[in-house]
């Protein structure tokens, strides 16, 4: 649905897409171009961009879609791997059903980490067992294991926390070893061969950072800063999330955890009879191997205090394969496989259903699933007010309307919550975020203005995080300096640069917007006071409808023509 209407999906891709633009221009990640994950989600983004341009919505759209296809097609091919023709069709069944309708579709169906991640991810798990299928020390078996090695290393290239999904691998080996009594020589060669192509493409990042002088820069965004401010932000409350929004996801997270507790038991029971440590290790195999991806893919997810949706992209195809590793209860007993499978095809008509009535009922009136139509109504406003060589900025976190408006980013920070020590979604009492703030990002932000001069400043403060940009004293000053308030779309204000005499049409500036969230809804939040508010003046938020603007006369506003 969100393919037909060429619309974001979520803030991820366009702030992704606002970096790519900015590393095509030839700024350097981390210092020119700036965000916390990996490097490899920022150079796929700039190649999409290369290939169909940085502010191609559509393209995005196709290729969000092209990754959720491939998610399930791997996931099929895991399946029919590592358990069976049975267990694919099963495993692939299930990851469909949660792309589609288990997570919300600005969730599910996005171009952020996570979908870039999953093909990849999933092909090197297959390609650990399929190695681990062949003799030890084999050179076949080597091979496999690198190959299985570089594929983990790319997904840690986007996503950083993902190294621990190799970690099974290595426990396969080391199970194996022991219980056969295998030469621990052998063993350790293969796990340090993995080890060392999992550290491969990490390295290759670092040393290219290092060649260009941004690995100071790439160290502090992607581990300092998400250690010690990003996983900061809200309270841990997983459990109850879950219970609420994902009661499947739960069983079936309590039937894996069963199984594999009652495999290991029985090992543990046939170690103590039998006075064998070693008897712990024996029987590792597939089923161990798929369960220990899904433990340790949600253990990455369910550490963090944040509830993303998107984190849990990962575990779910390990939670589908270790479900549909279990043997189906048809199979045993035969009289009920007619009933399970009308049971299959009445769902199937289900999905189908409701596949063609959401698009219908949800998207037919604007196609917006992570937003309202203000963003849009902004973004055709810089267009209609700008030359195509201007750039913009904006303050907030609405990085989409850099693409909306097709016009580049003004400054490396594509959106604001860096300098101000914000963490998206979780707030915090007001005092404490200056502590957050990333040291000397607000002055890196001024400089870059100042040097690139944006044609239009668009404050998004009042859009989702409540922090309007003249609640700070660097960002006020320079407001005030060099712009002139142009109009208020919604709870976007929008400055255009000073003419070069220095006068504005009005030098009313207006009290902050209500706080509203990306989809126009209100706010009940506190927001920091301006830092000009006793100089500044009331000018009326409207939700819907034409946008407002200061009028000569003075304090009056007045209601300028619909776009």
């Amino acid at each position: 649905m969100t393919l037909v209407y060429a619309k974001f999906a979520n803030p991820d891709e366009a702030y992704a897409a606002a970096i790519g633009e900015r590393l095509l221009e030839g700024y350097r990640l981390y210092e020119g171009a700036v965000s916390q994950r990996g490097p490899l989600m920022y150079y796929a983004f700039a190649g999409l961009a290369d290939l169909f341009g940085w502010d191609n919505v559509l393209a995005i759209r196709v290729f969000a879609l092209a990754f959720a296809f491939a998610h399930v097609a791997v996931v099929y091919l895991a399946g029919y791997v590592l358990i069976s023709g049975r267990g694919a069709l099963i495993s692939a069944a299930i990851v469909s059903y949660a792309l589609a309708f288990g997570l919300i579709p600005n969730e599910g169906l996005v171009l952020h980490g996570e979908a870039l991640i999953m093909p990849f991810l999933l092909v090197a798990v297959i390609v650990g067992g399929l190695a681990m299928m062949q003799p030890s020390a084999s050179w076949t078996r080597r091979r496999l294991l690198v190959m299985s090695g570089l594929l983990f290393g790319t997904t840690i290239g986007v996503k950083q926390t993902v190294f621990a999904q190799s970690l099974p691998l290595g426990a396969w080996l080391i199970a194996e070893a022991w219980a056969l009594r295998a030469k621990w020589r052998d063993a350790l060669t293969e796990i340090l061969l993995l080890l060392l192509a999992v550290l491969c493409v990490p390295a290759a990042l670092l040393i290219h950072a290092w060649k260009q002088g941004t690995l100071r820069q790439l160290a502090y965004y992607c581990y300092t800063y998400n250690i010690q401010v990003h996983r900061l932000g809200g309270r841990w409350s997983l459990p109850v999330d879950v219970l609420q929004r994902y009661p499947c996801f739960l069983l079936g997270t309590g039937a894996v955890v069963a199984l594999t507790a009652a495999r290991w038991s029985a090992r543990a029971s046939l170690a103590i009879r039998s006075r064998r440590l070693r008897a712990l290790a024996v029987g590792f195999g597939k089923h161990d191997y798929i369960a220990m991806e899904f433990v340790f893919a949600f253990a990455t997810a369910a550490v963090l205090p944040q509830f993303f949706e998107h984190y849990y992209l990962v575990p779910i195809p390990f939670l589908a394969l270790a479900l549909a590793s279990v043997p189906p209860l048809a199979a045993r007993l035969p009289r009920l496989e007619p009933y399970v499978r009308w049971s299959i095809l009445g769902a199937a008509a289900v999905f189908v259903v409701g596949a063609v009535q959401t698009p219908w009922v949800r998207e037919k009136p604007d196609g917006r699933v992570a937003h309202g139509p203000n963003v849009e109504q902004v973004g055709l406003y810089i267009a209609q007010h700008t030359a195509a060589e201007d750039r913009v900025f904006v303050w907030g976190f609405s990085p989409w309307l850099y693409e909306y408006s097709h016009r580049r980013p003004a400054t490396r920070f594509v959106f604001t919550t860096y300098p101000i020590g914000f963490v998206p979604w979780f707030r915090e009492a007001l005092d404490i975020e200056p502590s957050r703030a990333v040291p000397g990002a607000m002055e890196e932000l001024l400089d870059d203005l100042r040097r690139e001069r944006p044609t239009y400043v668009v404050d998004a403060g009042s859009v989702a995080i409540a922090r309007p940009m003249r609640a700070y004293t660097g960002p006020a000053a320079l407001l005030r300096e060099r712009y002139c308030f142009d109009v208020r779309i919604g709870s976007f204000d929008l400055y255009r640069i000073a003419p070069k005499e220095g006068t504005c049409d009005t030098p009313l500036f207006p009290r902050p917007a209500d706080p509203v969230d990306h989809f126009d809804k209100p706010l009940s939040v506190e927001m920091p006071r301006v830092i000009d508010f006793d100089a500044s003046y009331p000018l009326p938020t409207r939700m819907v409808g034409p946008p407002v603007r200061f009028s000569a006369e003075g304090g009056h506003f007045a209601v300028s023509q619909p776009l």
